[in-house]
């Protein structure tokens, strides 16, 4: 597996995106999956299926906590055509982050 092999991993990686990252570092940009709407049939494909038994031979599930939305953020980036991905252009906020959506996007989120 190439880290920089697709556009999307490049970003993930990039250690410019976030300046307090360092060049080895995953530097958290990543999808929320709070709301999402999935292809059940492309996590029960053997390309994905494959890189989930990997990561949870390695047992960092348990050990480290990785948690769902960083697993398939990765996985996205590496596997999905990113033609098939669609953005949500939905109000949406989680601890520090806060999109008012598309259509509202000079105002500012108050929680």
């Amino acid at each position: 597996i190439d880290p920089k092999g697709t556009k999307m991993m490049r970003r993930l990686t990039d250690a410019l995106v976030l300046r307090d990252t360092y060049w080895h570092e995953w530097n958290r940009v990543l999808f929320m999956n709070d709301i999402e709407i999935t292809k059940l049939s492309w996590f029960q494909s053997p390309k994905y299926q494959d890189f989930f038994n990997f990561l949870d031979s390695m047992g960092g599930f348990w050990l480290y906590r990785w948690g769902d939305h960083a697993v398939r953020t990765i996985a996205i980036a590496l596997f999905l055509d990113p033609a098939k991905l669609m953005r949500m252009r939905v109000p949406y906020g989680h601890q520090n982050t806060c999109r008012c959506g598309d259509g509202n996007l000079e105002q500012v989120c108050v929680r």
